[in-house]
């Protein structure tokens, strides 16, 4: 009977006094825990106690006549157990995923659960047994980031404490880095620099002694080391010491294409490889207002220089820049922010403008919120990457920014509101705040820092452990113009002679106005697309997909076309707006089924005429790689279901902003009809194109009749006369000429004279009264060839008068 729990020996006393009064002949302890042998006995006896205080109802068996079970009357009957609180503190560590790609980063989630009547004073993170971070803290979770590990698994485990002085057992979660996917994990940056200074080269594969490294600079190829690469840091990484290099640039260069891999062996392995664009584009950076801040390095920087309205520093262009195009991030300047850790990079912020002023167009201003990577007491190195685009020119800026213990904490730095269309509001974000202190907080309050971003507090005072709700809201102007934004919103409060400052990050897109508005019903699903994963001949595999009606009408009578090998059941044929139904897919492979991958589609169709198509795929092979069914999580109220793909490509579910996702989700037009903004486009082009083909059909009219009133002589032209001619165009410039107003050089003549003689000039003709046509005489007789070459020889020198000759000598 040794190690029998508490519950376990309150159990036994049950059964024995129940034995009193029979003859001892088998025990069956909770049916579930234990079974009746041959000789009627029980092979447990121990039940496992819950790991949640309460009231347990067991059934309690006894074999009381020998018949080796239990199945008789009265013996069996059900019996309570009451289990208390243990006397020690209970860890638990959830991960969203257990296998990432090198390069990125998982948040595990710490639970602990205190023993009854004491509370959580520590939190105890170990990666491979070795001390990951501590913290002291009473809160229910706490979240451990886990970044830039190399290729391996690692195991993640977890302790807490109480205050009574109590450690939990080890909570473990193992994750595995893989290698990437695809493509080079070395980052080169800037990714558009000024020539003449240097790039930087992170994660590198190994030493430059031992790996390929090689740069072409304007299509001439040399080893790195004979390009002028310098090491400027190393790391150890595993048994490699990895470095951080830097590769001049040389003045005019235009294109650095960098191959770098492990070995030669390797290098056709390499999906994508670092270019660099290089341009004359230099700038003269302002740092902001810090004590040793310099245009290339900020220095070291605290929470406060980021509260309340983001770190700003400007930046002037040595020439003017084109107005920002966010779209592409073909022209403006931007910046992208990199967290710099054991000698490799991440970005935590991507390419964003920075905000144009000034009227030369070189005057430009950036805002970098704080950054939320950065865990509390940590110092992290950052580098600002700052590019032109458009007008190449680009460098680097670096600062360090050691991150406070907060006695004020927020449960999440950074909201984000999605796409918003110009001129609307989005749904409020709520924020919590915690005073993590021994001592109360006061002078509560926020700072705004966009006209866009409206905050308010429910408190302005917080005892310690107390809690209060920031709501954030966004309006949008119709103005405003289309972009992606970030901007802090920050708090501050006195804690004693202290001041406490916490920033939260707002992000937002604004999208042109009238682009995403959806009119009556519209259907999405999530996931909008669906992969079985690999599966065996006869294997069933299920996946689940949500219908929503982001429309504004109702949708009615909804059926599901599939294949026959795809068994559908829909929870609901009608929606309201904002409802959702579950789809349930059910595919099973037919015996004649062959080796090879499928694709199809299952369409959701409405009688009211709403549809949806959603493409469904899966291979056929010797090997069982099916992917799991996903589970649809419970969202928030202003929550929605979204979707993602894990690593091996199957649907992961997930809960995010539901203004995001209704506003991310556009309608699509008719088959065959052009989206709004693509008929507007074309309207404008077909606008554009008939005013320019009105304005050169009125010029082509006036210059003809120009030259036919003598304005313009083509004879000064005789490129442009034979252009005319040669089209055919001649008629359009001749006219009836009157000798009253033109003395033309008179044509050759024909009379009576004998062949061979000179035949004399007519004289001019004289004027005709006024109103009346000159009465032309005709040459009656036939024309000799050479008398008509010269007559056609002086209407191509004269066209202005072709038609006068014509008429004159009856020519056609």
């Amino acid at each position: 009977m040794n190690g029998l729990t508490k519950s376990g020996t309150i159990l036994l006393l049950l059964i024995t006094l129940l034995a009193v009064s029979v003859a001892f002949v088998g025990i069956a302890v909770a049916q579930q825990n234990c079974t009746i042998n041959s000789s009627g006995g029980c092979t447990e006896q121990n039940i496992t106690a819950p790991d949640q205080p309460g009231n347990y109802t067991y059934e309690i068996c006894i074999d009381l006549n020998g018949d080796t079970d239990v199945n008789d009357a009265g013996e069996c009957s059900n019996e309570t157990i009451q289990v208390s609180a243990g006397t020690v503190p209970v860890a638990s560590i959830s991960a969203p995923v257990t296998k990432i790609n090198f390069g990125d980063s998982v948040s595990l989630t710490g639970s602990g659960t205190p023993p009854q009547g004491s509370t959580l004073t520590q939190y105890e993170w170990k990666l491979n047994g070795a001390s990951a971070r501590t913290q002291q803290k009473s809160d229910p979770t706490d979240i451990l980031v886990i970044n830039d590990l190399d290729i391996g698994k690692y195991a993640i485990s977890l302790l807490v404490s109480s205050a009574d002085g109590q450690t939990s057992t080890a909570a473990t979660r193992t994750i595995t880095v893989s290698p990437p996917l695809s493509g080079n994990p070395v980052k080169i940056v800037p990714r558009v620099v000024t020539a003449g200074t240097s790039v930087r080269a992170y994660n590198m594969p190994g030493p430059l002694s031992s790996i390929e490294c090689r740069a072409s600079v304007d299509g001439v190829s040399s080893l790195c080391t004979s390009a002028g690469a310098t090491v400027i840091d190393s790391c150890v990484s595993g048994r490699l010491t990895i470095p951080v290099v830097e590769f001049p640039t040389q003045t005019g260069a235009k294109k650095i294409n960098f191959t770098i891999a492990e070995s030669a062996a390797k290098v056709g392995t390499i999906a994508k490889r670092p270019i660099v664009q290089a341009g004359d584009l230099s700038f003269l950076v302002t740092p902001p207002q810090i004590q040793d801040a310099t245009e290339a390095n900020f220095g070291l920087l605290k929470d406060s220089d980021f509260i309340p309205g983001g770190l700003s520093f400007e930046a002037q262009s040595s020439i003017p820049i084109a107005s920002t195009d966010t779209v592409d991030f073909t022209k403006g300047l931007f910046y992208a922010l990199h967290r710099v850790k054991n000698c490799g990079i991440t970005e935590v912020v991507s390419l964003t403008p920075l905000e144009y002023s000034g009227a030369s167009k070189d005057q430009f201003v950036g805002t970098i919120g704080m950054p939320s990577d950065c865990l509390q007491g940590e110092t992290c190195k950052y580098l600002i990457e700052l590019v032109g685009a458009g007008s190449a020119g680009g460098q680097l800026i670096e600062f360090d920014f050691e991150r406070g213990s907060d006695v004020m904490s927020v449960d999440s730095t950074v909201v984000d509101f999605g796409p918003v269309i110009a001129g609307d509001s989005a749904d409020e974000q709520l924020v919590e705040i915690t005073n993590n202190g021994n001592d109360v907080l006061t002078s509560l309050k926020v700072v705004e820092s966009s006209s866009r971003l409206a905050a308010t507090i429910d408190a302005t005072a917080l005892a310690p452990r107390e809690t209060a709700m920031l709501s954030i809201s966004l309006d949008t102007l119709a103005t405003d113009i289309p972009s992606n934004y970030s901007e802090v919103i920050g708090l501050t409060a006195q804690y004693g002679a202290d001041t406490e400052a916490v920033g939260i990050t707002a992000k937002y897109e604004i999208l042109e106005g009238g682009e995403i508005e959806p009119t009556g019903g519209f259907l999405v699903a999530t996931p909008a697309s669906v992969n079985f994963g690999q599966l065996v001949i006869g294997e069933t595999a299920t996946q689940v997909v949500e219908i929503a009606n982001y429309g504004d009408a109702d949708v009615s009578g909804m059926d599901v076309a599939a294949p026959q090998e795809l068994e559908t059941t829909l929870s609901a044929t009608s929606l309201a707006p904002d409802e959702t139904a579950t789809l349930t897919m059910v595919l099973t492979i037919p015996p004649i089924a062959e080796d090879g991958e499928y694709s199809d589609t299952a369409d959701v169709i409405a009688e009211s005429g709403e549809s949806v198509s959603i493409p469904i795929s899966f291979k056929v092979g010797s090997e069982s790689l099916a992917c799991p069914e996903a589970e649809l999580p419970t969202c928030e109220e202003n929550e929605a279901v979204d979707s993602e793909t894990d690593e091996s490509g199957c649907n992961v579910f997930v809960c995010v902003s539901k203004a995001a996702k209704k506003n991310a989700t556009k309608r699509l037009p008719p088959p065959g009809e052009e989206p709004e903004s693509e008929k507007k486009g074309i309207s404008k082009l077909a606008l554009i194109l008939t005013i320019i083909i009105i304005i050169l059909a009125i010029g082509f009219v006036v210059f003809v009749l120009a030259v036919r009133e003598g304005w313009i002589d083509l004879n000064d032209y005789p490129l442009l006369r034979d252009w005319i001619r040669k089209l055919g165009l001649g008629p359009l410039f001749e006219r009836e000429v009157e000798v009253s107003r033109f003395t033309p050089k008179p044509p050759p003549s024909f009379g009576g004279a004998a062949a061979g003689a000179a035949r004399p000039i007519p004289p001019r003709p004289p004027a005709p009264p006024s109103g009346q046509q000159p009465q032309q005489p005709v040459v009656r007789r036939q024309l000799t060839p050479d008398e008509k070459a010269k007559l056609d020889a002086y209407m191509k020198e004269h066209p202005e008068y072709a038609a006068w000759v014509k008429k004159r000598y009856g020519l056609k």
